[in-house]
């Protein structure tokens, strides 16, 4: 049995016509995108300054809303809270990480001070982003 290998027709496509239209579509879509990226970074800002969660439009049968959604994570120093609470208690508290439930429990039974814990945590603000939802006026 002959192995047959099929080779890609590599000629000049200058003249095909959906390759024009793939190339100008795929410009026309980084561009947009490009545009968007600004626009909505200039969206998250003014609604960030302005303090608004929220913008609706009502466009005809559509209720079109922009939501501006920022997450915050809380991050702990956990050498220097190991150094405060001693290795001790640190450790019951640990699985090669710290349980953060488990620490959390231990600060509402009173076994942990939270005003140490407060110490090594502060909160870690994610990266603001906008939520688009679009529906139908009647929803």
């Amino acid at each position: 049995m002959a192995l047959r290998i099929a080779r890609i027709n590599e000629a000049a496509t200058e003249d095909h016509d959906l390759l024009g239209e793939y190339v100008a579509a795929k410009q026309a879509a980084d561009q947009a995108n490009r545009h968007l990226k600004i626009i909505e970074a200039k969206l998250a800002a003014d609604m960030e300054e302005r303090h608004q969660k929220t913008y609706k439009m009502i466009d005809g049968d559509k209720v079109r809303t922009v939501t501006y959604v920022r997450a915050e994570r809380v991050q702990l120093d956990e050498k220097g809270l190991r150094r405060a609470l001693t290795a001790k208690v640190y450790d019951k508290y640990t699985e090669k990480k710290l349980n953060r439930k488990a620490l959390e429990e231990a600060m509402g039974r009173g076994e942990v001070d939270p005003m140490i814990v407060a110490k090594y945590a502060q909160p870690v603000p994610g990266t603001p982003f906008l939520r688009y939802t679009e529906k139908d006026a009647e929803e």
